[in-house]
């Protein structure tokens, strides 16, 4: 009966054992998953920040052409102003002048309104992008 009682008790404790060891490798997966999640999410980072990077120096670049725009319409205009002034002086006036300078000057509105709205859209990923991080 002590051999077999031992028996028992030998059996009742590998049993607990052998539970012991499979309750450790499913915490041991749930470890792994946690990880996996956590370096999806690292990774999801890293990206979202480059991305954010990409878009920023995006934007840099569309504010450097607005600007070269800006600056090359107010030459323009300037020209154009000066060349108004000289025919006034000369006493002539150029329907012809005037129209093109109209025409650049819708043009030139036209052109600031797209930007501007280009630069709302822009503003409004960047917002949409970090909302969703």
């Amino acid at each position: 009966e002590e051999l077999y009682s031992s028996f028992e008790q030998n059996m009742e404790f590998e049993f607990e054992f052998e539970e012991e060891e499979e309750e450790e490798k499913k915490v041991g997966r749930k470890d792994k998953e946690k990880q996996n999640e956590k370096e999806k999410l690292v990774v999801a980072m890293e990206k979202d920040t480059e991305k954010r990077a990409e878009n920023q120096e995006k934007e840099v670049e569309k504010q450097e052409e607005l600007y070269s725009s800006f600056e090359q319409n107010m030459e323009f205009e300037f020209e154009f102003e000066e060349e108004e002034e000289e025919e006034k002086k000369v006493g002539r006036k150029d329907k012809e002048k005037q129209n093109e300078k109209e025409k650049l000057v819708v043009a030139m509105e036209k052109d600031t309104e797209k930007r501007a709205e280009n630069q709302e859209k822009e503003v409004e990923k960047q917002e949409e992008l970090y909302s969703s991080f």
